[in-house]
């Protein structure tokens, strides 16, 4: 066995694909943000009822908006920090992309 391999808790990051994220967080309807991408959300996560979260939604028309978003995605992903927000799963249906 590798003694010099690492284990890396980010690749199990779910990215999940035409899933609908309400059935997993309780969203609610007034942003309390928005910036270059889109707008921000706080969100009840329903499988953990005491667990709040901030979830980014982002609409797009461009394969290179797109592009970037995902990019952006695998940045933060590689991030960890306190002082940086955690990114937890993305969720892909259609035109509509949430972390």
């Amino acid at each position: 066995m590798d003694d010099n391999r690492k284990f890396d808790a980010k690749a199990f990051m779910p990215k999940r694909v035409n899933a609908e994220i309400s059935r997993r967080y309780d969203i609610d309807k007034n942003e309390i943000g928005s910036g270059g991408y889109g707008k921000v959300f706080v969100a009840r996560d329903r499988t953990m009822r005491d667990r709040m979260v901030a979830i980014k939604k982002v609409i797009i028309f461009e394969d290179a908006k797109k592009k970037a978003f995902l990019q952006e995605a695998q940045i933060m992903k590689d991030l960890d920090h306190p002082n940086i927000c955690k990114l937890l799963e993305t969720y892909e249906q259609g035109r509509v992309l949430h972390e």
